[in-house]
């Protein structure tokens, strides 16, 4: 039992001061090894007034730094209480840099102990200090030491006259810990067990192989290119979910807009089918009897009631919010009073990343069967990022997710957008294929896309290894013909596979004087033709040349080169032609061709 108490002589638990609220201050020692040098490091912990936000300081360095993540998921799975205050966790001394995972268990015992210090059952809960001990006669902090021989010194208490008292209380307390050893042991390794679930320095086990995917038809209007499309996915994914209706609770009363979905057309082509509601952003209240909530459960009836009508057969309803982290307590709420309804249908959400860090988290999913994982999303503020979705946090992401121990999805982008930005640098709204927003003088309009390379090769890291929990993928949005801003078939079953979309531009001919030219992209991903196109000859004299719109031209001895104009950016998709200009000659000539990207 000897080897277990070091584990808990961390800790110093607060006594409450009588009616006083007062910042709880919590010490902690650990051992750290700095070259062949063992330094002490002591972890303070102080809760007080302000947001609820944790800050590490004292040389942490990145690891350090994410046990917030480890500590709060522990901490929430373990149900214990976590600290609505501002918390502050110093590593001292801070002249000497921390690293690793090996703090997280001192952090989670003082973020514990701020949070129930003040209860004199958790401190004897976690010290195992003697209930028969007159807990009036201890000053307003006890401090333990990880070293066994430092603590009966450390039971001074200011006084030197009290020395004694203390020393017959550790033998106290040692002997009630040696008769409770049962219960201590068992909560010793209960914390260190939680901590390795938590993924404190272990590797998480993981499978390989094809992974399920699916994909999104999120349409408000079926037109024929959307029906195609419902025929090529069903062809080529296991499945598909459609936008049913979309919900806007901003105004004084609910609008709603349901998608016109040919449902004799979804009952002969689609072969596993989901349908989805999509919730406008929406600040609250959310009270469960509130007509808010009664809208959405009204919704999600008529669509049930639709389905069933048409004799559609889903398998999945899913519901879309993207909701303020603050109100995750509450938007529970909401999923508790719907569940009955979509009940005996797999009842999903969507998630965003930013949700995995609260400890609302894990009670919301509880509420549901599965979730999707949103790893791409158009950055709220004006920055650098021209992409939708970031591989190394998409991958720290799913990591995060899997320690939850549920089964869920990950989505991932097909799309490019235009997004508007203000004066302030703030997110005004997002243009795609079906929404054009009006935008003020003075936007600032930034392009971003999914890039094709690298969520092939994210796609790839996950066939070769992922978290057993992760189960599938959802594409968003499945390529809809007559759609600008979405990738076509051929990048995305190159990218379903895990395969780097081949790129190849070729250069055609058309006549024999003039001659047209013309950029054709023989190759599976879209293209941008920031290039310049050379054509050579020898023994005849250019007499006339022209561009197209897009596109200029500038002539020399034996020699033309067609360049895009900076300010028409061109794409080009897979399959597509754009014709750029055409050459004429005294005579007939051959005409040598090459393109290279320009400077």
């Amino acid at each position: 039992m000897r080897g277990y108490l070091p584990l808990f002589a961390y800790v110093i638990f607060c006594k409450s001061m009588p009616n006083r609220s007062l910042p709880c201050w919590q010490r902690f020692i650990r051992p750290q090894f700095t070259a062949l040098t063992l330094t002490e490091v002591e972890i303070e912990v102080n809760a007080g007034a302000g947001d609820p936000k944790m800050v590490i300081v004292g040389l942490p360095d990145a690891a350090v730094k994410e046990s917030k993540d480890r500590v709060r998921t522990a901490i929430a799975n373990s149900a214990y209480k976590w600290s609505r205050k501002r918390t502050a966790i110093n590593l001292a001394p801070a002249d000497i840099k921390k690293e690793g995972p090996s703090f997280d268990l001192p952090i989670a015992l003082g973020m514990i102990a701020v949070a129930e210090g003040l209860n004199t059952s958790a401190k004897r809960r976690f010290s195992g200090a003697d209930p028969h001990r007159d807990d009036r006669a201890e000053p307003e902090c006890a401090r333990l030491r990880s070293n066994p021989e430092s603590l009966a010194n450390h039971r001074r208490f200011g006084r030197q006259d009290r020395h004694r008292a203390g020393t017959r209380e550790r033998s106290d307390s040692i002997s009630h810990v040696r008769s409770n050893a049962l219960d201590l042991k068992a909560r010793i390794i209960s914390l260190v067990a939680l901590f390795a679930l938590a993924g404190c320095g272990r590797t998480e086990p993981t499978i390989s192989g094809p992974l399920k995917q699916r994909g999104y038809v999120w349409q408000r209007e079926w037109t024929p290119a959307v029906v195609d499309a419902l025929g090529e996915t069903n062809r080529r994914m296991d499945g598909v979910v459609i936008l049913g209706a979309e919900l806007n609770l901003a105004g004084k009363k609910p609008a709603v807009v349901k998608a016109t979905i040919d449902w004799d057309a979804l009952k002969r082509q689609a072969g596993h089918c989901a349908i989805a509601i999509r919730v406008a952003p929406f600040a609250g209240p959310f009270r469960s009897d509130g007509e808010s909530a009664q809208a959405i459960v009204d919704l999600a009836k008529q669509l049930l009631a639709e389905v069933r009508e048409h004799d559609v057969k889903i398998d999945e309803f899913q519901f879309d919010f993207d909701c303020a982290e603050k109100n995750l307590g509450s938007y529970r709420a909401w999923l508790r009073m719907l569940k009955p309804t979509i009940q005996p249908e797999h009842f999903v959400i969507t998630v965003l990343p930013a949700w995995l860090t609260s400890s609302n988290f894990l009670p919301l999913i509880r509420e549901v069967d599965g979730y999707v994982l949103q790893v791409h999303s158009v950055p709220i503020s004006a920055g650098t990022a021209t992409t939708l979705s970031d591989s190394r946090l998409a991958h720290e992401w799913v990591r995060k997710a899997a320690k939850f121990g549920k089964p869920f999805s990950v989505a991932l982008p097909t799309y490019r957008c235009a997004a508007g930005y203000g004066p302030d640098g703030k997110l005004l709204s997002v243009a795609m294929d079906s929404v054009q927003p009006f935008w003020p003088p003075g936007t600032r309009i930034l392009e971003f896309g999914a890039n094709a390379d690298e969520i092939a090769a994210l796609v790839n890291d996950w066939q070769r290894a992922r978290p057993r929990e992760m189960r599938e993928l959802l594409w968003y949005r499945v390529p809809i013909a007559t759609d600008a801003r979405n990738w076509r078939w051929p990048t995305l079953s190159a990218v379903m596979a895990g395969r780097l979309p081949e790129h190849k531009l070729n250069i055609l001919q058309e006549g024999e004087n003039p001659i047209d030219l013309s950029i054709f992209n023989a190759g599976e991903a879209d293209e941008q033709l920031s290039a310049n196109v050379t054509a050579t000859w020898s023994g005849t004299e250019l007499t006339a040349a022209d561009a197209l719109s897009g596109w200029n031209v500038r002539s020399q001895i034996n020699r033309a080169v067609f360049s895009v104009v900076a300010s028409h950016g061109l794409r080009l998709p897979p399959g597509a032609t754009r014709k750029i200009g055409w050459l004429r000659f005294d005579r007939t000539t051959n005409l040598e061709t090459k393109i290279s990207k320009s400077k």
